[in-house]
This record gives C-alpha cells, sequence and structure tokens, in this order.
C-alpha cells in the first residue's frame, strides 16, 4: 500500500493477478521459446492478449507498474482506450495459422482481407504489424543481450530482466582468395 503511494506501483497486487490469469503451461512455452531464441508471433501474442483480458481492465493494470503515478504515464494510462485490445484481438484473429507466425508472407491483398475479416481499415492492419514488427525486433536485441532500446528504461523499482543465455559467435570467416593466379600468388606470399 505504501508503495503504491509513493508511486512505485502495486507489483505484489499485479503479480498474484498475473498468476490468477496466466496458464503455467502458455507462459512457461513462452519463455522456454524466449530462451531458445524462436520469434515471438502473432499466436503468441493473441495468447498474451487474452491472459490481460483476464486480469482486469488495462487501465487498472497499468496502474499498477512502478511509475504508474508518474505524469506522463498517468495521462496515457487515463486517455486508453479498452477498446483498443477487442480490435487488435479482431485484427489477429482474422488472419490463417500461417500469417500469424510468418506476418512477413502479408501482402496487400492477405491485409485487405484481414480488414475486411476485423471490420477495420488496413491501416490499422498496416499499424498493427508494423508495432508487432517493432516489438519482435526489440525482443530479438533483448535476447542477444543488448538490453532495452535507448528511450525504453525500466521504471524505476522494476527489476531488471534476466539475461538469456548467450549464443555462441558464428566462427571467423576464412579469408576469401582471389580468382587470379597472379594475384592469389602475391595474396599467399605477403
Amino acid at each position: 500500500m505504501a508503495s503504491r503511494i509513493l508511486g512505485m506501483g502495486d507489483v505484489a497486487t499485479l503479480a498474484e493477478q498475473a498468476k490468477k490469469a496466466l496458464d503455467g503451461d502458455s507462459s512457461a512455452k513462452l519463455e522456454e521459446k524466449f530462451i531458445k531464441g524462436e520469434d515471438f508471433t502473432l499466436e503468441d501474442f493473441l495468447e498474451q492478449l487474452e491472459a490481460m483480458s483476464k486480469m482486469g481492465s488495462m487501465g487498472k493494470l497499468l496502474s499498477m507498474l512502478p511509475g504508474a503515478g508518474a505524469g506522463a504515464m498517468k495521462k496515457q494510462i487515463e486517455n486508453f482506450d479498452e477498446s483498443e485490445i477487442v480490435r487488435t484481438k479482431a485484427i489477429v484473429q482474422s488472419m490463417t495459422p500461417q500469417e500469424r507466425v510468418e506476418p512477413k508472407i502479408l501482402n496487400g491483398s492477405r491485409r485487405a482481407r484481414i480488414a475486411a475479416g476485423s471490420g477495420r481499415k488496413v491501416q490499422e492492419v498496416n499499424a498493427l504489424v508494423d508495432k508487432f514488427s517493432a516489438a519482435q525486433k526489440m525482443m530479438k536485441q533483448m535476447r542477444k543481450g543488448g538490453g532495452m532500446p535507448p528511450g525504453m528504461a525500466l521504471p524505476p523499482g522494476m527489476p531488471a530482466m534476466p539475461a538469456a543465455p548467450r549464443q555462441s559467435a558464428a566462427p571467423a570467416k576464412k579469408k576469401s582468395r582471389s580468382g587470379n593466379p597472379a594475384r592469389r600468388a602475391a595474396e599467399e606470399s605477403s
């Protein structure tokens, strides 16, 4: 309670609600996927949206985060449109399983079909795919040990994520040889 008054959020309550709402198997599967280096898919994203919906309103969840009482974040929480989650879920659910796993295959006609199926505009589908690609890129960067991108620092009081095990670096390439016999002889002698 005191931490919430001090603007530190209510992480304990948030964790408790998350534990109730999240299926142990799906969260373990997602964690294993992250550690193995597999890509975060729109299918995973949809599962996370479903779990967050079970936890209550997004405004209430965001207000429990440390730093949520601060000026800019408080305004964002107050202006958050809950129906945005419903619209996002409709767009993702209008995709085929293959499109959810490989969003790169979404060409113009597929995006138009998804927009029609979800009752949204093509621009909204494009915006979702762009945001998802950016999030996927950020997760890859975090997995490689790059940490959070600039401007995306954790609020005060939030523990850092444990680093995923680093994959071994690729072996060094051999120096290429010239196809010109005279040049190759000169390169090999030096």
